[in-house]
């Protein structure tokens, strides 16, 4: 059942507070990824006509530019995952422990 904003009595003119939820915390960071990945594929088309070689470790290629921003921007996103996910085990770990 969701919790009521509406007051306890009618002497009582005070809404009660509705709590946080991870559920909202979810679509607030699930409608900020949606902005930078509209941001990141607006600067993509506006960049695919320039093609600069890239040098990584020995590697050379040739790719546009929002093409490229967009390999760093997975490759961080994956990154960031793999230290979620061992963060998750840590934690998991402990609490069986205890």
């Amino acid at each position: 059942m969701l919790p009521s904003t509406a007051p306890e009595t009618a002497s009582d003119p005070r809404p009660r507070k509705v709590r946080h939820t991870r559920a909202a915390s979810t679509y607030v960071f699930l409608v900020a990824g949606a902005l930078v990945t509209v941001a990141l594929v607006v600067f993509i088309v506006q960049n695919l006509g320039d093609s600069p070689t890239v040098r990584f470790f020995g590697w050379s290629y040739q790719l546009p530019v929002g093409i490229n921003m967009l390999i760093a921007a997975l490759a961080g996103a994956l990154v960031m995952g793999l230290a979620s996910a061992v963060r998750i085990l840590q934690l998991r770990k402990a609490y069986k422990k205890a």
